[in-house]
């Protein structure tokens, strides 16, 4: 029900939803997430920001789902990885190149956009206008 809240502007009762799917969930990283995003649409920029703390977080003590809002599945077989992995739009760091030794895998241009778009969204970001 709150996305479709998000979807017609409706913030305040997306926010309730999801407070309240929060509280009877025990905390689901998905719908902290989705808050977060909601908080950010609806232009409240600190709580938005709180819920990234909190997701952030929660990833230092255990596993977040690679389906919160923004995050994009990187496939092992598409990108070379060991493994399935998540680029975490949440937790976004800069690396020193001197600190990369080697080169794991790849991902495509088309990940990289998802990735820039699910940026955006968690920022509460407008797509650039082409």
């Amino acid at each position: 029900m709150a996305l479709s809240y998000l979807e017609i502007g409706s913030h305040r009762q997306a926010i309730a939803e999801l407070e309240q799917a929060i509280r009877l969930s025990d905390e689901n990283a998905v719908f902290v997430g989705t808050l977060g995003f909601a908080l950010a649409k609806s232009g409240d920029e600190q709580a938005a920001l709180h819920m990234l703390d909190k997701l952030e977080e929660r990833s230092r003590l255990g596993y977040v789902p690679a389906d919160l809002p923004g995050n994009v599945l990187i496939r092992r077989r598409k990108s070379g990885l060991p493994k399935d992995s998540v680029a975490n739009v949440s937790q976004i760091a800069t690396v020193d190149r001197g600190w990369l030794s080697e080169r794991v895998g790849s991902v495509t241009r088309r990940q990289i956009d998802a990735v820039e778009e699910g940026l955006r969204l968690l920022l509460g970001l407008q797509a650039p206008y082409c």
